[in-house]
């Protein structure tokens, strides 16, 4: 019987353990699984002529067995070779089956006695107590405290873990386990191990739309990878994208998806179609319907409206799926039936904002007949509102508490908003566009006016709280607002935390070579709280302030001047060293009134000098007569960095072995003289071949060792040159070279709007240039090109004039037609693949020029934010560059959606910026009542940010 016993749970185990414990049967019976594991030789019937017994139980003893096998504990096999000296239980002798087993499994504390030294060998397992040992095979942590309905307090923890990670299980816990529930896990096991292979999959899929956005797609039986499915809707050929937060969503028997598109279906032919790793799963095609809103309500507490302009009244309409239709409101027509009120419907959201005009005076109890009708005149609702008082703020309702960027909890000395939504009297939100409003009729309150320093409304009509410095201990603040208008108090409670502390630090990566007289150098210093979390650099730097660190050198003839970095700034929160003499020093930094150290030995190399020429960008071999070439090249010191400042003994020649054939032009950082001056010297050379002579010329670029200069021991050494050989080679070759479209890169799917793409459609697209190769690979300088543009498929991307723009997702060929200029009865075509993406621009770069800037009220009030931090330059995944006002066009703003924003941090008042980029400083008299201030630029696809200290020189 023993060696007989053949029910492989452990496979269903072992499983478990790599998939993502879905059970998929590809619609197979209970009877056919185990049939097919029978086969297999996986599992035996109850009897000699092989009954399956799926209504049968289980035993502790043959659980035991099992999982002894899955965990490949020594000794237990086929045969048993464990040796058990002593009985394991009082109720399992040392003769009995499995004494082996259960021994082995005691030591492994996955199936344990009852407690009375007993062991129940022969007693039914049940589901939660196979739902325990599955958990502790797993390795799975026991959810503490958890509660299961149905289930016993000590198996609910288990089952609770084993349901947090996806893992299907009986929920009749209590009773006994049947062999049909383990012919279920065996079977799935046994495919995954490759014990058996599995039946064609008999999958098949069906589907409709069930939303306006909604696609419902149907499987017949259960998808066991639901990661690995792919979703592909078209209508028509178009891709149509979906939803960036809710494409998918399947369902908890993973037997359907629900696929939320981007935007609304159309009356119009879609395609589904469905694969996984191992290919097309299928198709589901169908008719779409343009929604079509079958019901309207007027969504308002009272039918009083406050006298006022922002009146805000939410439209509910209900579409033929059932849905709240998410239509905005200014696709409805909204009729106000008086002379004093207007409507402004919304373009992003089903609301109205009934303004009630200031200057007219309108009475109390002014009736304002209000009438909204679906779009197609679907639906319609009437209602008729009263005018009553001047707004006051009745209800406050509080959200979400905002944390500085970066920040884990709210510590002393820092900041956060907490989000209000305010009701007037009438029941009626009050926008943040009333913000007015909502000042004059709330008062914010603390319990802990020593702990918070200021309660203010900010300008998104939220509640800004800022704490004081220096708090010693952790404490509850009860923040109030007082809500005028009904005399109602509304508390929040928050912690403060006390003010952050180092705790502990170390230093972060500092791989550079370091020379004499290298000057300032910052290395990164990482500190962290008496949380254990890293302290931003601002907070490392009040921390230097408060003196609660200690930094110097071991050697001050190699370093000195070390300290950790106080001011605003990229290098704010770094140690700075001034690097002088050769040798080698330590810096360390203590945290004074603790034993804690951060230390880093430092060799310093010989003083820097310009070593070597290096090649940017190499010149073309060939090239084509008439054509244009820049090749660009750099000085470096003798350990590989670019090298920076002037240095008179040292100059770059570039020199032209046959300027007959090609002509060279310099610009850059070498003077014409070849004088190293200040900056990083680059240059670049601009080569243009004849337009009548053919042959070859060698460009040389050398880096020159003058000693002696002025003096007739003079004497000029050549220590660093680059030479390349240029070939102008005849017009009649231009035939012989093979073309191509330079690779574009992806392109964003901006749609395109024809015939006159608008700015944004323009910046997002890409010029086309044609590239040239001889029959050896080497690359050829053209002439210039003259082109038509043409694409395989204008539904992805399109081209206008040379430049070629992304419409929708997927990929197309670009052919361009173009001639050479100067080369007679020329005409040739190159293709290439463009790939065009719908994924939103990001910033994959966003820089400012400046980390820091002083300056008076006059210089900063009014002026452009460029003109104060210098060069600000956002980079998207596409390789596209906003700069400077191209960050405040309306056109280019959807594509960066890049957001300015402005911290006081010494003194009162508001920075803001206009429009056009303009800031605006608060104002006494002539002078800014902010002394500093932080401007943080701030993507808002990716929460990439950049940040600049701005201080004002002149404030009061």
């Amino acid at each position: 019987m023993k060696k007989s016993f053949s029910l492989l749970l452990a496979f269903a185990l072992v499983f478990s353990m790599f998939s993502s414990l879905a059970f998929a049967d590809n619609g197979l019976t209970e009877q056919q699984k185990f049939e097919a594991l029978k086969a297999a030789g996986i599992m035996a019937g109850v009897d000699e002529q092989g009954t399956p017994g799926l209504d049968q139980k289980l035993t502790r003893a043959q659980a035991a067995r099992i999982v002894a096998l899955l965990l490949g504990v020594e000794g237990i096999g086929n045969p048993d070779t464990r040796v058990v000296t002593e009985p394991p239980f009082n109720d399992v002798p040392l003769n009995h089956w499995a004494v082996e087993e259960i021994d082995a499994i005691k030591d492994l504390d996955i199936i344990v006695g009852y407690g009375d030294g007993n062991f129940g060998p022969s007693d039914n397992l049940t589901i939660q107590q196979l739902a325990v040992i599955i958990a502790k095979v797993l390795g799975l942590e026991p959810v503490e405290g958890a509660e299961v309905e149905g289930a016993d307090n000590w198996a609910a923890p288990y089952i609770k873990a084993l349901q947090d990670n996806g893992i299907d299980f009986p929920t009749n816990y209590k009773e006994d386990a049947l062999r049909a529930d383990l012919v279920n896990v065996t079977y799935t096991a046994a495919v995954a191990l490759g014990k058996i292979e599995a039946p064609a999959s008999e999958q098949s899929v069906s589907g409709q739309q069930t939303g306006a956005r909604k696609i419902t797609v149907k499987f017949a039986v259960p998808v066991s990878k639901t990661d690995d499915v792919k979703f592909t809707v078209k209508r028509g050929n178009a891709n149509v994208a979906l939803d960036d937060e809710e494409g998918v969503t399947w369902s908890a028997d993973k037997k359907s998806a629900v696929l939320k598109t981007a935007s609304k279906l159309v009356d119009a032919d879609y395609t589904v179609t469905v694969a996984d790793q191992d290919g097309e799963l299928g198709k589901v095609e169908f008719r779409g319907q343009d929604e079509k809103i079958e019901s309207v309500e007027i969504l308002a507490a009272n039918d009083y409206i406050a006298n006022y302009e922002y009146n805000i009244i939410k439209i509910r309409g209900v579409n033929q799926f059932g849905e709240d239709s998410e239509t905005p409101a200014s696709q409805y027509t909204v009729i106000v039936g008086h002379n004093d009120v207007d409507a402004y419907p919304a373009t992003d959201k089903p609301q109205v904002r009934l303004a009630v005009d200031p200057a007219a005076n309108v009475a109390r109890d002014s009736r304002v007949p209000f009438t909204v009708i679906a779009p197609n005149h679907t639906a319609q609702a009437t209602k008729t509102f009263i005018v009553g008082d001047a707004p006051q703020a009745a209800k406050v309702e509080f959200g979400e508490l905002k944390l500085e960027d970066g920040e884990e909890r709210l510590t002393a000395g820092k900041k956060a908003t907490l989000e209000l939504t305010v009701y007037d009297q009438y029941g009626n939100e009050i926008p943040s566009d009333a913000k007015t409003v909502i000042e004059n009729t709330t008062t914010p309150l603390s319990n802990r006016s020593d702990v918070v320093q200021s309660l203010t409304i900010d300008n998104d009509a939220n509640l800004e709280i800022q704490t004081k410095a220096g708090i010693q201990n952790d404490v509850d603040v009860t923040v109030t607002v007082v809500a005028n208008g009904s005399g109602q108090s509304f508390n929040y409670v928050l912690r403060v935390y006390a003010e952050r502390q180092p705790a502990d630090l170390n230093f972060g990566e500092f791989d550079e070579v370091l020379a004499e007289n290298d000057g300032s150098k910052y290395i990164p210093l990482e500190v962290y709280d008496q949380f254990g979390e890293k302290m931003s650099p601002k907070d490392v730097a009040n921390a230097a302030a408060n003196n609660r660190f200690n930094a110097y050198s071991t050697n001050s003839s190699v370093i000195d001047t070390v300290f950790v970095v106080e001011t605003a700034g990229n290098e704010q929160g770094k140690v700075h060293i001034n690097v002088k003499g050769k040798g080698s020093a330590s810096v360390i930094v203590t945290i004074n009134g603790t034993n804690k150290q951060a230390q880093m030995t430092l060799s310093v190399q010989d003083e820097r000098v310009p070593n070597a020429i290096v090649v940017e960008e190499a010149p073309a071999p060939k090239m084509l007569p008439n054509a244009e070439y820049e090749a660009k090249y750099k000085v470096v010191d003798q350990y590989g960095a670019d090298w920076k400042g002037d240095h008179d003994d040292y100059k770059a020649v570039v020199e032209l072995s046959n300027a007959t054939v090609v002509t060279a032009s310099k610009t850059g950082d070498i003077d014409d003289e070849g004088s190293l001056t200040d900056g990083s010297p680059r240059q670049t050379i601009t080569l243009t071949a004849s337009g009548s002579d053919t042959g070859k010329t060698k460009l040389t670029v050398k880096l020159v060792k003058v000693e002696n200069a002025g003096t007739p021991q003079q004497r000029e050494i050549t220590i660093s040159s680059i030479a390349r050989d240029i070939e102008v080679i005849g017009a009649d070759k231009a035939r012989e070279l093979t073309y191509e479209v330079k690779q574009l890169g992806t392109l964003y799917a901006v749609g395109l709007t024809t015939p006159t793409p608008t700015a944004g459609e323009t910046k997002n697209a890409k010029e086309v240039t044609v590239e040239a190769k001889d029959s050896a690979g080497n690359k050829v300088a053209l002439p210039s090109v003259t082109m038509s543009v043409y694409t395989s498929n204008d539904d992805v991307a399109e081209p206008v004039g040379t430049r070629v723009y992304g419409k929708d997702k997927g990929s197309a060929t670009i052919t361009a037609h173009f001639t050479l200029a100067g080369i007679a009865g020329f005409e040739k075509v190159a293709v290439q693949t463009v790939t065009v993406d719908d994924v939103l621009p990001y910033a994959d770069s966003l820089t400012a020029e400046k980390s820091s800037v002083a300056d008076t009220t006059g210089n900063i009030n009014g002026a452009f934010v460029w003109d104060v931090v210098g060069k600000i330059v956002f980079k998207d995944q596409y390789g596209i560059e906003y700069e400077n006002a191209e960050l405040f066009n309306g056109d280019y703003q959807p594509f960066h959606k890049v957001k300015f924003t402005f911290t006081t941090t010494d003194g009162s008042g508001k920075v803001t910026i206009d429009n056009d980029g303009k800031l605006q400083l608060p104002l006494s008299g002539s002078y800014s009542t902010v002394k500093a201030f932080t401007i943080t630029i701030t993507s808002l696809t990716n929460g990439k940010s950049v940040e600049v200290q701005v201080q004002v020189t002149d404030a009061n």
